[in-house]
């Protein structure tokens, strides 16, 4: 059986409807929800045969070309989350917090949509 990658949303969502999200859980939802895009597109991308994965660090900027030509709004989505995640996950003097975190299951949400 594959995994689904909107399970990563699903998760994310879960954990930024929390109350007292803390900023680990911020950062974590920023993540998931870059990778639950990430993983869709490039699935979609593939099986349309726009792109062919390589396995490697290289898919991130294959996958977010091909979707900014093929769909625009969601490649610019997967840009934004994109930027988040680094900060979220390299950055620790960043702000994360639960805002940005549900903002990102947003974007992503309405972004896979598309897809």
């Amino acid at each position: 059986m594959t995994f689904d990658p909107s399970e990563f949303l699903r998760l994310a969502r879960s954990l930024a409807t929390k109350s007292d999200l803390d900023e680990a859980e911020a950062r974590t939802v920023v993540s998931r929800c870059c990778y639950a895009l990430f993983l869709r597109a490039r699935e979609a991308l593939t099986a349309e045969r726009l792109v062919t994965p390589t396995s490697s660090g290289r898919d991130h900027a294959l996958v977010t070309r091909a979707l900014q030509q093929a769909n625009p709004f969601a490649g610019a989505v997967l840009g934004i989350l994109r930027d988040q995640r680094n900060r979220s996950d390299y950055d620790l003097a960043a702000t994360v917090d639960a805002r940005l975190a549900r903002e990102a299951v947003s974007l992503a949400q309405a972004a896979s949509d598309e897809l």
